[in-house]
């Protein structure tokens, strides 16, 4: 049984490069470009259509979007794996830039962390600025911001990323920390896997199963709120006269996106007066957190840590935001834009 489930994580590990390749829209593996999956490309709840027939497309969005998710998971694992998590995780600032190099979304970072031990305070900051600066900030990312926002908006959105990770990450390790517990880590005990003595794929198919269940309970979880979510509710959204940017910041959790989905989609209301601060908080909040990574967020940190982090997400990028429409209330963007 073992060798059967070795052998089906390798295969899904290798099925999961093909989300790396370009596919076409058209194409009828269309279904395998990871974000048009996310919620934003959804059609939402129609309530012209039986109840049979709406449990029927529940049960499609299951599958789409766990043929579209599983399989990046399963990479990550080996490649994590792989490669050794110490590579990435010695210290805060290789953890940081290791992660802003990575084209990976917030689910495909857990396994570089849960698989990595940190001896001390320093690594044990790593890890938490590996798996939040991971999914907000990679080439993607910051190639379509180029492109698409102009320079200016792409250097903010990296300092964004820098302060946001380094300043959530250790907010959490100050609040969490227990001065006469031998015990002092933000992750849960029996999460990281000792592969010193083990090969890439043991370690790493150990991890996958490990974490698998709590996966696929954030893809049932999004599938549901696809479908529920009403009808254009991102265009209703941002159709409204936009009064806060925690309100900006708040909705791009529930229509996650990743890797750069989040720039196409606010571009054209940045182009249209919303602040650039504010855009990028969207974008934040949108790339680095969704419903699906959330019961694993809750199986690998410990309950404060996992309380701090979101309300983080929820806080601070929008914070960040005012404080920088305050300071330059202009920021040029691309001459031809979007």
């Amino acid at each position: 049984m073992k060798v059967v489930k070795k052998i089906v994580f390798l295969l899904l590990a290798l099925f999961g490069i093909i989300f790396f390749l370009p596919i076409n829209k058209d194409s009828s593996l269309s279904f395998l470009v990871f974000c048009r999956t996310c919620p934003i490309y959804a059609e939402g709840f129609m309530t012209d259509v039986s109840f049979i027939i709406f449990i029927k497309e529940v049960f499609l969005g299951i599958f789409y979007y766990s043929a579209a998710t599983i399989p990046i998971f399963a990479t990550a694992t080996l490649i994590a794996a792989l490669i050794k998590k110490k590579i990435f995780l010695q210290n805060p600032i290789l953890a940081f830039l290791s992660a802003a190099i990575l084209p990976i979304c917030s689910c495909a970072a857990f396994p570089f962390v849960t698989g990595y031990n940190s001896k001390n305070s320093i690594e044990e900051l790593s890890k938490l600025l590996f798996l939040i600066t991971a999914p907000i900030l990679s080439p993607v990312i910051i190639i379509l911001s180029l492109k698409i926002l102009g320079l200016y908006p792409t250097i903010i959105r990296i300092i964004f990323s820098f302060i946001f990770a380094f300043l959530t990450s250790i907010i959490i390790i100050i609040f969490t920390s227990k001065k006469n517990k031998k015990e002092k880590s933000v992750f849960r005990s029996g999460i990281n896997l000792n592969t010193r003595s083990r090969n890439p794929i043991n370690s790493g198919s150990d991890n996958f199963y490990r974490l698998l269940k709590y996966l696929f309970l954030g893809i049932v979880i999004t599938s549901l709120l696809i479908f529920l979510v009403p009808k254009n509710y991102t265009k209703w959204f941002f159709s409204k006269n936009i009064l806060s940017a925690f309100l900006v910041s708040l909705v791009g959790i529930p229509i996650h996106l990743c890797n750069g989905g989040d720039i196409i989609s606010i571009a054209p209301f940045i182009y249209s007066g919303m602040p650039v601060g504010a855009g990028i908080a969207f974008g934040i909040t949108g790339t680095g957190i969704c419903f699906t990574s959330i019961p694993l967020l809750y199986k690998v940190l410990k309950t404060k840590g996992f309380i701090l982090y979101l309300i983080s997400f929820i806080i601070i990028p929008p914070i960040l935001a005012i404080v920088l429409n305050i300071i330059f209330p202009i920021i040029p963007l691309a001459q031809r834009g979007f």
